[in-house]
C-alpha cells in the first residue's frame, strides 16, 4: 500500500465526517423550547361565567396551561431522514426511538476504517508505511485514522433521536427522504404528566402582592364546574412595557390533574397572596 493511498483514505474519511458536522459534543443536549403562545379567550359568554370575581384579598388573572417540560429534539449534524417512527399525538416512553437518519454511509466508512486501523496496528502495513515516510508521519496517519474511527462511531450513536422522558409528541417536522440540518427541530415532545399555568399580563400594581408559594384556585373556561389548585412558582422581577402599562409574567404549578386538560387551555386563576 503506497503512501499516496494511505493519505487518500484518511482524507476521504475526514471529508465524510466533516459532512456530518462532527463539531457536536457527546451527549449533545436538546434545546428546551418555550410553549407556543396562545391568545386568551375572554370574550365568550361561557368563558366569562367560569371566571372568579376578584375580592380585596385576591389577585385574579387569566392564564394558559402548558406542559412543565417541552423539548425540541434534533440531530447534532446534517442528516438525511430514513425513518420516522412516531406521529404527532403519540404517547412515548423514555428512551423510545423517534426518528433515524440514513446511517449506511457511516457504516461503510466505519468498516473501512476498522480494517485500516487493524491492518496497520499489526505491524506489517505500518512498517511499509515507515519505509515510504518518516516514523512521525506514519504514527500521525495511524493516530488520525483512530480518531476518525471514534468520531464515526459517535456519529452512528447519535443517528437516532430518542425520547428524553415519558411524554407526548406534539410535532414531527420531517418525513423519510427529507433533509434535516444540524440543530433544526425535528420532533417536539412534551411532558404532559406535569402542567404549569402562565399568566403573562399581570399589572405592576397586582404583581407586588404576589410571591412564590402563594396558593391559588383555578377554573378552566372549557371545564366549568371543575376547580383546581395551584401554587405560584415564579414571579418576574422585570416587567415588559405594553403601551402605557408595564406588565409581568407569573407562573404557577398545577397541583391536581385531569385527563381532559389540554395544552394552551385558558383559565381564570384566583391567587391568595400570603397563603
Amino acid at each position: 500500500m503506497t503512501r499516496r493511498w494511505i493519505f487518500g483514505a484518511i482524507l476521504a474519511v475526514s471529508a465524510v465526517l466533516a459532512g456530518c458536522a462532527m463539531v457536536a459534543q457527546p451527549g449533545a443536549a436538546p434545546t428546551v423550547a418555550p410553549a407556543p403562545a396562545a391568545q386568551l379567550n375572554t370574550n365568550a359568554g361561557e368563558a366569562r361565567s367560569a371566571m372568579f370575581a376578584e375580592t380585596a384579598g385576591q389577585v385574579v388573572v387569566d392564564a394558559r396551561l402548558v406542559p412543565t417540560s417541552v423539548v425540541n429534539m434534533s440531530f447534532p449534524f446534517d442528516a438525511l431522514v430514513a425513518e420516522v417512527l412516531v406521529e404527532a399525538g403519540d404517547t412515548v416512553k423514555k428512551g423510545q426511538p423517534l426518528m433515524r437518519m440514513n446511517t449506511r454511509p457511516l457504516e461503510l466508512e466505519i468498516e473501512e476504517m476498522e480494517t485500516f486501523v487493524k491492518q496497520y496496528s499489526r505491524g506489517a502495513g505500518f512498517d511499509r508505511t515507515v519505509r515510504e515516510a518518516s516514523q512521525a508521519e506514519a504514527e500521525a496517519l495511524l493516530e488520525r485514522a483512530q480518531i476518525n474511527l471514534e468520531r464515526a462511531k459517535l456519529a452512528l450513536e447519535q443517528a437516532t433521536i430518542l425520547a428524553p422522558f415519558d411524554g407526548v409528541v406534539s410535532q414531527v417536522s420531517f418525513q423519510p427522504g427529507e433533509y434535516a440540518e444540524a440543530r433544526e427541530p425535528a420532533i417536539i415532545i412534551a411532558d404532559t404528566a406535569k402542567w404549569k399555568l402562565i399568566a403573562e399580563n399581570v399589572s405592576e400594581f397586582r404583581v407586588l402582592r404576589l410571591n412564590p408559594n402563594d396558593k391559588a384556585r383555578v377554573t378552566f373556561f372549557a371545564l366549568p364546574g371543575k376547580e383546581f389548585t395551584a401554587t405560584v412558582s415564579r414571579v418576574d422581577s422585570v416587567g415588559r412595557v405594553a403601551g402605557a402599562d408595564t406588565i409581568f409574567s407569573v407562573e404557577l404549578t398545577l397541583e391536581n390533574l385531569d385527563p381532559q386538560l389540554r395544552w394552551n387551555m385558558n383559565a381564570s386563576v384566583a391567587i391568595e397572596p400570603g397563603k
